[in-house]
This record gives C-alpha cells, structure tokens and sequence, in this order.
C-alpha cells in the first residue's frame, strides 16, 4: 500500500512537468488492470466502481445510472486493491451526490483505508438537459460534487475532480482541488454514426477557456483533458498542439483480457511519446517571445 501525502503526489507531479514530461492518469473499475499498475508509468489511477458491471457484460454507460450503490462498491474493491499497489496513487472514484452518505465522515474513511485522493465519479456533471436542470433544482447537482472535493482537500487528501465547463472549473479551484480533469465528453458508436460529435477544435477551444481561468484563479493548478474525443493519440497530440499548456491527459481503460497489461502499456506509452512535442512547443513559444521566429 502506498501511504504517500498530498504534498508528496503533489510534488512527484511537478517533477515530472518540470523535466518537459506529459502527466498521465488513469480511471478503471477493472481489479486486474490496477493489480498491473505499478509496471506501467501512470502517475495516478482511480478505482471505479465500474468493474461489476463490467465482468458481467454491461455496457460501461450504465455505470452512469442508479443501478446499484457506486461508492459502496468501490470501497468494497479498495480492500482487495490497496495492499497490491505499491508504487503509483491511487485514487478513489467518490459519487459525491450519494444521499445516503455523511460525506466528510466517508471521505475520513477512505483516508483511513489507504486511499490517497478522491475524484468525482460517477458524476452529474455528465448530464445535460432538462433532467440535469431538475438535478441542479432539487439539490442533487454538482454542488455537492464540489463541496466533496472541498471535504477532501481539507482533510489534506490530493483531489482530481472532473470538470466540464468554466463554471465548474472556477468551482472546483476554489474548493482547493490539486489537478483538474477537463472532460470532453462521452462519443458513443452511435453518436460517431449520426455525426453528432463536436468537432475537435471546438472541444480544444473549450479546454483552453477552462484552463485559463482557472490557472488565473490558482496558477499552480494542473490541468488534463479527457474524453472518449481524445482516445487515439493522433487526437491528443492534435489537442496538445492547439492548447500547448496542458500538462497531460487522464485515460479510461474498461478492456480486460491475457493481454490487459500490454494493451494498457501501449496506451500510456502512447501519450507519454507526446512528452517531446509539448517540449518542442515549449521551446517554439519561448522562441516567439524571443522574437527570433
């Protein structure tokens, strides 16, 4: 078990920025893909409570719905999990609108069973609409996601909360939150059939709005982007090209299989081969103010 600090994460991160690399993180309910963890270079990975669903064949989006208690299930994981990862943070994934928990009282409980940080999942913030409005109406809204995050950055635990637009974003570096998953949001089969996927660049000009304004409330706010829109590396290396300060990318990770842990070092290895491109734009910008180009 890895009893590393807030202040100790906080500093193996800015490490691994200050030496031009690219921060990876990682989001999984599959117990055989964390038990692997420590071979890959992740710098942090966050337990879901997605696994069950998984193994019995389930569609990953009904992780997303109320079929069953998420943060039970994830703390109930964590006691198989914890003992075995001994290198790399490990994260838990909290649903910060559970009505039936006292959430300071459980965040105190995840400090205390070895996790070394909390993120919002399963989270509102992934629905829109009018349910969404009726959500955010009757005080079951990403509020309470928020007020999660200032729980657990007050009990001194490192937070990586996900955001999806500015508002949220302003909210969570408030609440004290350490690193900032900016989500791109969820592309589905069917949404890539009926081309009803935003382009891009829209998607990067988003990331950038967030980033900014919440690096101008708290400059030392690290900021990833996610979203099943980044999943090939041609396409985070396309968004780290367009928004050049972003410090890295969090990736999801459902597949399973004998093959799991070489699959999963290839999608790391993936974003980390990015680490020279964000350099040379580094040194492009430096370049440019310079006035040499």
């Amino acid at each position: 078990m890895l009893r590393k600090n807030r202040q100790d994460i906080l500093a193996d991160l800015r490490e691994t920025l200050d030496r031009g690399k690219i921060l990876t993180g990682l989001g999984t309910g599959m117990e055989e893909i964390i038990q692997r963890i420590d071979k890959t270079n992740v710098d942090f990975v966050a337990l879901y409570h997605t696994g069950r669903l998984q193994q019995a064949g389930r569609n990953l989006m009904s992780s997303l719905l109320s079929y069953d208690d998420a943060n039970s299930l994830m703390q109930a994981k964590g006691e198989d999990i914890l003992p075995e990862v001994k290198k790399t943070p490990l994260i838990a994934g909290v649903c910060g609108t559970d009505p039936f928990r006292k959430m300071d009282m459980f965040i105190a409980q995840l400090k205390e069973q070895g996790f070394n940080g909390v993120q919002n999942f399963p989270t509102v913030g992934i629905i829109d609409g009018r349910f969404r409005a009726n959500l955010e109406g009757t005080d079951l809204g990403y509020q309470l996601e928020v007020d999660m995050i200032r729980e657990a950055h007050e009990l001194d635990m490192f937070t990586c909360p996900f955001v999806f637009d500015v508002e949220q974003g302003r909210a969570m570096t408030e609440a004290g939150a350490d690193v900032l998953v900016i989500h791109l949001g969820i592309v589905t089969k069917a949404m890539l059939n009926a081309g009803n996927v935003p382009p891009l660049a829209d998607c990067c000009a988003l990331a950038e709005k967030i980033m900014q304004e919440c690096k101008r409330i708290r400059p030392e706010v690290i900021t990833l982007c996610c979203g099943q829109r980044m999943a090939a590396a041609e396409d985070a290396a396309y968004i780290l090209e367009c928004v050049p300060d972003l410090d890295g990318f969090f990736s999801f990770y459902p597949l399973k299989g004998e093959d799991t842990e070489r699959n999963l070092q290839a999608r790391v290895k993936s974003y980390k081969v990015l680490d020279k491109m964000k350099a040379f734009m580094a040194r492009k910008r430096g370049a440019m103010g310079d006035g040499r180009l």
